[in-house]
């Protein structure tokens, strides 16, 4: 609001206060006429005062009709007949400076400032007049008619216009100011309330609110969008937040610059954005699904940051007779932390097996967390390392097991996800290590002295800051050699930085360790990785194994896979080999080590 808005309202609260005195104004004046007719006073004045309460009286019941300046020019000029009136009558025993006085403070109250000053101009022209006309006439008494007393009584009504004015205009300006500094704050405090500082779009609050305002006047129906971006964590820990607060508004201008004027966008959370997109038909849903993905794609074509740059989308449709905000929004937050738990999908639409799906997870978390106290429901199995050619087991895999009362055995890759996520992955990764170098020396008396164990290394242990310290204190415990242990890390470490990950790597090779490049050929892969990865191992992935069989191209790969083992002096074992012509395949290209259902499962050899 401007500040002549606020003006024009200390001038309506001023009218209100105006307006309300009118009717006893009114009842004053008729009071007087009757005192009046008891004096000597001339009753010509009783006549004028019955007069003048009516029409304030008339001037009240139409005050709404009337614009405020007409009001305060018919009682102000009510008030100075009155007073002209009672000095021609009294001179200046009478109460004529007293309503001329009166008559300018209204003025000065009600009417704008050129108004006033002219009321101010007629008050004393009056009394010049009134002056000039005693002095021709001599109807007031001649004690009165000296000039010092005339002149005394014009400079008490200029005195009186220039202070009061002075007054009143230095408390309107003082008010306005405080209002403009209020707003100022009001302002601010909306901007923090509503709008989140970073990106300046809507927060949660305005979202909800605007989709609410909407639903009150009529139904809708569209879907509700939440886009969550990948690693942001991860950039903000390695490059900054600088680095992570540039890919938010990044993003959010791209969204921006293709938003339509009935859709709505806003930052709920930290990574988090929240879109309403009005409509009705699949067509236009895969329109905004595909608008959304260019934007996002195009937002990040340039940034060095690209390749850890992702991001998540989860809608869910929203029916004219969901009156709900908070259910429509809770569906789509629900189809982002499925994506997010799954990590199968960029892009997701709420079902409603959603429900149970994350009810199963938050079991699933809950029992972890006692699990991973006491180690009970855990065991580690192993799976033999075959030499192709005399099938001697020259080393075996640690795998963790777990199992629930609730839902039994649970995949791998299920729980070690959930480990992550409840941030245990310490934990766990001591415990299959603790039990693997604990096992060492039954599996070396079931095999042979030189066998190898290798055991699978997350990502989140491996750049904890405990981990190389956790090695250390196990391989003396243990009396293990170090060249016996083999570590087994994803192409998805390379997320943390190849230098970082390569100062971990180097440290754990000087303890006479082994690194293996596991699940090669998936993922994140790219042969930069092999490249600048300090390993001495690659493991090709099952997914590249199984496709042996279906694509001609998978025999190339393997043997390029393998040229350039031997290139870079890398030991290679080809995993999950589980028939005789995918081992046949791999032995006829010259791979020396398999792992696989072929040669053995995964069991306890103990």
């Amino acid at each position: 609001m401007k500040l002549s808005d606020y003006d024009e309202r200390i001038y309506q609260r001023i009218e209100e206060k105006f307006d309300r005195i009118l009717p006893y104004s009114a009842v004053i004046s008729w009071l007087s006429a009757l005192a009046i007719a008891f004096t000597d006073i001339p009753n010509h004045f009783v006549y004028m005062d019955v007069v003048v309460g009516i029409v304030l009286i008339g001037v009240y019941f139409f005050r709404r009709h009337l614009r405020r300046e007409i009001k305060v020019a018919v009682v102000i000029a009510l008030a100075m007949g009155i007073g002209i009136a009672s000095f021609i009558d009294g001179g200046f025993s009478s109460g004529a400076i007293s309503l001329i006085l009166l008559s300018n403070g209204m003025a000065i109250l009600l009417l704008e400032k050129r108004q006033s000053i002219i009321v101010a101009v007629i008050s004393i022209l009056s009394l010049l007049l009134l002056w000039w006309w005693s002095w021709k006439t001599g109807f007031i008494n001649p004690a009165q008619m000296h000039a010092g007393i005339w002149i005394i009584q014009i400079l008490l009504v200029i005195l009186f216009a220039f202070i009061f004015r002075f007054a009143a205009y230095a408390i309107r300006n003082h008010l306005l100011e405080n209002i403009d500094e209020l707003e100022t704050s009001v302002h601010y405090a909306n901007q923090l309330a509503y709008f989140d500082q970073l990106t300046q779009l809507p927060n949660y609050v305005a979202f909800s609110q605007s989709i609410r305002d909407i639903q009150e006047n009529r139904s809708i129906s569209g879907w509700m969008f939440i886009l969550s971006f990948k690693n942001l964590n991860i950039i903000n820990s390695i490059y900054g937040t600088g680095s992570g607060d540039r890919v938010l508004k990044t993003g959010t201008k791209y969204l921006m610059d293709t938003n339509k004027d009935d859709e709505l966008l806003a930052r709920t959370g930290g990574n988090q954005f929240a879109m309403w997109i009005p409509g009705t038909d699949d067509d236009q849903l895969n329109h905004s699904l595909y608008r959304i993905e260019l934007q996002l794609a195009q937002a990040f074509v340039d940034e060095n940051l690209s390749n850890l740059i992702g991001y998540y989308v989860a809608y869910a449709k929203v029916e004219p007779e969901d009156d709900s905000f908070e259910d429509a929004y809770r569906k789509a937050l629900l189809a982002m932390t499925y994506a997010k738990y799954s990590n199968t999908q960029n892009v997701i639409a709420y079902d409603v097996v959603f429900e149970d799906q994350l009810k199963r997870d938050t079991y699933l978390m809950e029992q972890l967390k006692k699990d991973l106290v006491s180690y009970t429901n855990f065991k580690v199995v192993y799976q033999t390392q075959v030499h192709v050619d005399s099938f001697e087991v020259v080393g075996v895999e640690a795998l963790s097991r777990w199992a629930t009362e609730a839902y039994g055995n649970i995949p791998p890759l299920e729980f070690i996800a959930l480990i992550n996520q409840i941030g245990l992955h310490r934990e766990f990764g001591y415990f299959v290590l603790d039990r693997a170098l604990g096992d060492y020396q039954k599996l070396s008396l079931k095999y042979h002295d030189h066998i190898t164990i290798s055991v699978n290394i997350e990502p989140t242990y491996l750049m904890d800051a405990r981990f190389a310290n956790d090695i250390e204190e196990l391989i003396h415990i243990h009396s293990f050699e170090g060249n016996q242990l083999i570590l087994e890390i994803t192409e998805g470490v390379a997320m943390n930085g190849i230098e970082r990950v390569n100062e971990i790597l180097r440290t754990l090779r000087d303890k006479g360790l082994r690194i293996s490049l596991d699940d090669f050929g998936t993922g994140y892969s790219a042969l930069n990785y092999l490249v600048n990865l300090e390993v001495n191992e690659v493991k090709i992935d099952k997914v590249l194994i199984d496709s042996i069989g279906t694509n001609a191209k998978s025999k190339v790969m393997l043997r390029a896979l393998k040229e350039l083992a031997e290139e870079f002096d890398l030991r290679l074992i080809a995993e999950g080999v589980e028939d005789e012509h995918q081992y046949n395949t791999i032995k006829d290209i010259g791979y020396k080590i398999i792992q696989g259902y072929y040669f053995s499962k995964p069991e306890d050899m103990l």
